[in-house]
């Protein structure tokens, strides 16, 4: 229906159409008052109100109306009140279908016939089953349809899913659906109607809308478009170009063809792609403006240019949104200007920041800190960095890291000079830029920047006065520019600068803390005097030294604090020396203390000048030497006072001298009793100036004595009663004060302790500790050396008896080891004992047992007195037997005194002996000999010594160990004899089994890997036949295939993208040619597989056991074969030649395995043999030569290497079991042995060897044809 609203916007349109001034106004200005004045003239002539949409269009989006205007207006306004008409006519008509659609589909057709320019009727998947055309003005698609075909395959892809959403919808819902689309083609609006049907058909109703623009107004309006600045454009609600202004061309390079029926995605910039969609998003959302948006587009040259952009959707009658119409215009050098301008804002902030950190930062930390916090802030920087150098160790450290990365512990924290990128610039002292992370050579880990979209680094090294102090670097994810390196060369320079000051700044902060502290620690006091003596500093120290307080000293001389006489004569040493500017050494003077005590002070001081060289001074230390001049002086009264003293006079002495040195009353000196840790022995000890004896030993428990012994020196200057209630003696002694120390030896051990007491308090503390510390080192030392001397002489004679008996010993195991004859070493023993115990009566007795009736047999005695002979006296007495008794009960009898022994019979027995001390020592042997040492004494008491004791025991011991000795000696003689004998017997059978032994472990072996090489041989076999088998075929077939996807490519270009694709993917041409090249390396790999197993069947000959006729040259091939990866060259060596001189033999009767065994070892060993000799002059290459050849009925072959060779020596063993000149681990020495075995017994032949040093060498094998 035409209403007054569409009348008016005709109206409009013919108004503007009049209006050509203000559009040549509008062509002649800048493109920004051409904006502007568009806008005035679209508004002031209301041309928005022609097409609704065009009322949402922005103030900035002006231009996009003149797009939808073109597209509006064509064809249209001639004819626009009578399509608006005819427009509500079949609005009315089609409600009137869709009421009565379910009722009847002959009036629907009806309806349809004269109410529509095209009708469709479809089936669910959309397939055509009927249609009509009620007008054939229409130029589109639809009007050349055929029935069966698919009705989506005839519209525009922009709303085939429109069409799909709305047939879905239809079938879900049973009801009708109505949409409106554009169809930019056509210039024409288009009204679809959707209506459901029995069996799930739809009735498609579409109605054409052509408009007629005004053709006057549509050349204008394109005069305007043609001449903007601007570029126009339109996109469907898919994001497809279905329109761009012409100037697209001129402003971004793309051809119109380019854009049109494409995504806009692929030119915008893909950091600036969401924000496009989501603008869009939201123009659809809120159906109102938005602000413009400024994005990135791609020129054709590959650069991107910044436009700024507004868009609005348009709809139709209903409502619904058709497509979208923008306007862009390029603001690129805006952007840049103000992207210029921000640089050097950022620039200027971050020169600013920088000289705020070197000039407000404490520490250098905090200064560098500041500056990379700086770069990450202003120049954008991913993470920023300073290392400073290390020269000592010639090391970059990290000592700043800001941006992604703040930590300074990580792998970079230390960069060796010269290594990685870092260290590089270090090196070289030259910046470095590189705006390709990726594919610059100095950024190791390419990967981490690929991930964290790294595109920049730039490097600076830190100099200052041509020396390399550090290095600044960053990483960006944008270009770095010029005017940017530029400033971090700037910030190089000044950071340089400022670390130098920085450090300088540091050291003399360090060297100050470092000479104050130094100063108020050390215990001596510092000092400054000028010219005149006056004190002009002091430290604190002079508090503890004079006690005067620094403030009461400065401003007077030194001299004011001494004695008269003393400062009269320190003023005259000032003034020599003030005159001479000598330097004060170990000068000694005297002071007074504040309290009036005397002091001895030792001075050290230099002169000082200003820096003309002016004499200002003295300043130098004093130390107190008060004590160390006191103690001195009770040292050289102790030394003077004992020098002469040793022994049991010197303990008197020391106590004498320390009591007068420290004024006491009582000196007590005592030492540790051996034994009993609770008491002290007093070896002296000073009470009321003389030497007392009333302390001999004392307990130690609850006294002050038994702290120090545990602890140490200990001091309690008051008030010792009350700290040690139980100690009665200090109570004795009205003891009041208590000072002691430990006397330590030289294993840390206390063996006494020097004490001091006094029934008054101690007053100068220090003082009396040091000179007891004096007077207890000598008192150690002393005490030690008496405890040595009495110690030496207790172990001098336990030595003496040592050495004796040590003697003894020897000289009876010598006798053992020279002569097993016992009679001479039972005499010798006997001798010796009597000699070294001093005794009357020495004799040895054997118990024989294996008579009728055992008796005691006296083999030898000594004496020195006329008495009964034991040797011819009974043995059987009575009394002797009570002796015998014992002894074969192992019991030994010692009786010091027979006078006094308890049993009378033994008693009466040794009397009548003369004896008057007795000793009985068994012996008992390991082969059950009985025997007895008896030793007697006739001069009265004689106590036997337990170290006599042992000795009888260890002489016993030995005597037992030579008589088992003589036994042992005359039956390993016997059967010494028998054993070599049957050795000899071993020694024949073991090399026997020794060898039988080897060529079972090597024919098994060699079994066992026919076995398995023939297993291996089987089971690769039948694969490898498959492949072979199948790979023609796969030739043919791949051939067959290519051929397709050519007759494919020509027969069906162009290609759709997808395909065009996949063919740049996979590379479609390079497998054209690679691929026929494939398949013939496969066949030629199978081949040669196939043939490497049929050398490895060929060797093992596992179907061929036993004595056969066989092919002698192939086994030789297939051995060489197996070998052929050894004969290759390698880094060491050339490749070994093989020169095959093969004769016309037949075949010959041998066991096949053991043949191909024989050449595999000897052709091994030629080749070890060459590989060894590699690099010689003798051997400029290496070959190996294999002859054969028939003599009579014998076959020969004959393998010669060219190596190193062999000497007779070696030659002469070859055949030996286990013989071998290699390395441990190499060889066993099995294999010619075995194949010796092979050719001489089990095949009656002969195998010879020729071979000399420097000749090589050649084996020679002849076995029998039949």
């Amino acid at each position: 229906m035409v209403n007054e609203k569409s009348q008016n916007a005709i109206n409009q349109i013919e108004e503007t159409i009049k209006d050509e001034q203000a559009i040549d106004a509008f062509i002649d200005s800048s493109n920004k008052c051409k904006q502007a004045e568009l806008e005035d003239i679209i508004v002031s002539h209301q041309i928005l109100n022609c097409i609704p949409t065009l009322r949402e269009i922005s103030e900035e989006t002006l231009n996009i109306a003149n797009q939808s205007l073109a597209i509006a207006f064509e064809e249209q306004a001639a004819e626009f009140k009578k399509v608006l008409s005819k427009l509500n006519n079949e609005i009315a008509k089609r409600q009137e279908a869709e009421t009565h659609l379910c009722q009847k589909i002959l009036e629907n057709q009806a309806i349809l016939q004269s109410n529509t320019d095209l009708y469709f009727r479809i089936d669910a998947d959309a397939n055509i089953l009927d249609y009509q055309i009620q007008n054939f003005q229409i130029i589109n698609k639809l009007t050349e349809v055929v029935i069966g075909k698919n009705f989506l395959e005839y519209l525009p892809d922009n709303i085939i899913n429109r069409y799909q959403e709305a047939i879905l919808q239809v079938q879900k819902s049973k009801s009708s659906v109505k949409f409106e689309y554009f169809v930019l083609e056509e210039n024409s609006n288009f009204e679809a109607k959707l209506l459901p049907l029995a069996e799930q058909q739809i009735i498609i109703l579409l109605s054409q809308s052509k408009q007629l623009a005004f053709a006057n107004n549509y050349i204008n309006f394109q005069r305007i478009v043609e001449n903007s600045n601007n570029i126009i454009f339109a996109l469907t609600l898919e994001g497809i170009f279905s329109y761009v202004s012409p100037n697209w061309t001129e402003i971004l390079g793309h051809e119109i063809a380019e854009l049109e029926g494409n995504s806009f995605a692929p030119f915008v910039h893909p950091d600036d792609l969401p924000m496009c969609a989501d603008y869009f998003q939201r123009v659809l959302t809120t159906g109102e403006k938005q602000e413009p948006i400024e994005y990135r587009v791609k020129h054709k040259n590959g650069t991107w240019q910044w436009h700024t952009s507004n868009s609005s959707a348009i709809k139709d009658a209903n409502g619904n949104f058709l497509y979208f119409v923008g306007i862009c215009h390029d603001t690129s050098d805006r952007k840049h200007a103000q992207e210029a301008l921000a640089e050097r804002s950022q620039l200027a902030n971050f020169r600013a920041d920088v000289d705020a950190a070197l000039a407000q930062s404490q520490t250098l930390e905090s200064m560098m800190h500041r500056c990379t916090e700086a770069l990450v802030e202003h120049i954008n920087a991913a993470f920023a960095r300073i290392w400073i150098l290390n020269k000592q160790e010639n090391v970059l450290e990290l000592q700043a890291s800001s941006g992604m990365y703040t930590h300074i512990d990580g792998p970079h924290r230390r960069v060796p000079v010269g290594q990685f990128k870092i260290g590089l610039i270090a090196q070289e002292s030259k910046p470095h830029l590189t705006n390709s992370v990726l594919t610059d050579p100095r950024v190791s880990n390419q990967e981490w920047a690929k991930r964290e979209g790294m595109v920049a680094f730039a490097g600076y090294p830190l100099i200052i006065e041509g020396e390399t102090v550090g290095v600044i670097a960053m990483f960006s994810r944008q270009i770095i520019t010029e005017s940017v390196f530029n400033a971090l060369g700037f910030a190089a320079q000044e950071i340089a600068i400022g670390i130098k000051r920085k450090q300088a700044e540091v050291a003399l902060r360090e060297s100050e803390a470092r000479f104050r502290h130094l100063v108020e620690t050390t215990n001596d006091g510092v000092w400054e005097l000028d010219q005149e003596g006056v004190y002009t500093y002091v430290s604190q120290k002079i508090a503890d030294i004079l006690g005067y307080e620094a403030k009461e000293v400065l401003g007077k001389t030194l001299f004011d604090l001494m004695p008269p006489a003393e400062a009269n004569r320190v003023q005259k040493i000032f003034q020599v020396l003030s005159n001479s500017k000598q330097p004060l050494i170990n000068f000694e003077n005297k002071t007074l203390h504040k309290n009036g005590q005397l002091l001895v002070l030792e001075t050290n001081g230099v002169p000082f000048f200003d820096e003309s060289g002016n004499y200002l001074g003295y300043r130098g230390v004093y130390q107190d030497i008060t004590e160390r001049k006191q103690a001195e002086e009770a040292l050289q009264a102790l030394v003077a006072g004992t020098a002469a003293v040793t022994g049991e006079e010197f303990f008197p002495v020391l106590v004498r001298h320390l009591a007068n040195a420290l004024g006491v009353c009582y000196v007590i000196l005592a030492e540790r009793i051996t034994g009993d840790s609770d008491r002290a022995r007093v070896l002296s000890f000073w009470a009321g100036g003389k030497l007392s004896e009333t302390f001999t030993e004392y307990a130690l428990a609850n006294t002050p004595c038994e702290v120090v012994l545990q602890e140490g020196m200990r001091s309690y200057p008051c008030h010792i009663q009350q700290l040690f209630p139980q100690a009665k003696d200090l109570v004795m002694l009205e003891a009041e004060s208590y000072l002691g120390t430990p006397l330590v030896d030289t294993f840390g051990i206390p063996i006494g302790h020097l004490c001091v007491l006094d029934t008054k308090p101690i007053l100068q503390e220090e003082r009396a500790k040091a000179i007891l510390s004096i007077f207890a080192a000598r008192a150690t030392a002393e005490l030690q050396r008496q405890c040595t001397e009495t110690a030496l002489r207790q172990s001098e004679a336990k030595y003496r008896a040592i050495a004796q008996r040590e003697a003894l010993l020897n000289h009876l195991a010598s006798q053992i080891r020279a002569s097993l004859e016992l009679n001479y070493i039972l005499k010798t023993a006997v001798e010796e004992i009597r000699n070294l115990f001093q005794i009357d009566y020495c004799a040895f007795f054997w118990y024989r047992q294996n008579t009728d009736l055992p008796y005691w047999e006296c083999v030898y005695e000594a004496e020195h007195f006329t008495s009964p002979n034991l040797l011819t006296a009974e043995a059987i007495h009575i009394e002797f037997e009570i002796i015998a008794a014992k002894t074969l009960n192992r019991e030994i009898i010692r009786i010091d005194d027979v006078l006094t022994h308890d049993e009378r019979t033994i008693q009466q027995f040794l009397n009548d002996f003369g004896f008057t001390a007795f000793m009985s020592l068994p012996v008992h042997t390991q082969s059950g000999e009985i025997g007895a040492f008896i030793c007697g004494y006739c001069s009265g008491f004689r106590p036997w010594q337990e170290t006599e004791v042992e000795l009888l025991q260890a002489v016993t011991v030995q005597l037992a160990i030579a008589i088992d000795q003589a036994k042992l000696y005359t039956h390993s003689r016997l059967t010494a004899q028998t054993a070599q004998e049957k050795a000899q017997q071993l020694e024949a059978a073991l090399l026997e089994l020794q060898q039988t032994q080897a060529q079972l472990i090597q024919t098994e072996k060699m079994s066992s890997l026919g076995q398995l090489v023939a297993g291996i041989a089987h089971e690769i076999n039948n694969p490898i036949n498959f492949i072979y088998g199948n790979i023609k075929h796969t030739d043919e077939y791949v051939t067959d295939l290519l051929h397709l996807v050519e007759i494919f490519q020509e027969h069906h270009s162009p290609l759709s993208t997808e395909i065009q694709t996949q063919i740049e993917d996979i590379d479609l041409d390079f497998l054209y040619q690679d691929l026929p090249k494939v398949l013939h390396s496969m066949k030629v790999g199978a081949e040669r597989i196939r043939q490497i197993v049929l050398s490895l069947r060929n060797f093992s000959r596992l179907d061929e056991n036993g004595i056969k006729a066989v092919d002698i040259h192939e086994g030789i091939n297939s051995t060489l074969l197996l070998l052929r990866s050894r004969l290759k060259a390698k880094a060491e060596r050339p490749e070994i030649q093989i020169i095959q001189e093969y004769g016309n033999l037949p075949q010959v009767l041998c066991n096949a395995g053991q043949m191909n065994q024989v050449f595999m070892n000897l052709l091994t060993n030629a080749i070890d043999a060459l590989e060894e000799g590699v690099g010689e002059e003798t051997l400029p290459t290496a070959q190996i030569r294999i002859r054969t050849l028939v003599q009579e009925d014998e076959c020969i072959i004959r393998i010669a290497d060219n190596g190193s060779g062999m000497t007779d020596e070696v030659r002469n063993h070859i055949f030996d079991p286990f013989f071998t000149t290699k390395p441990v681990g190499k060889g066993t020495g099995m294999g010619l042995s075995v194949c010796y075995q092979i050719v001489v017994k089990n095949h009656r032949g002969k195998f010879q060897c020729i071979s000399a040093p420097g000749a090589g060498a050649e084996f020679i094998i002849t076995i029998p044809i039949h």
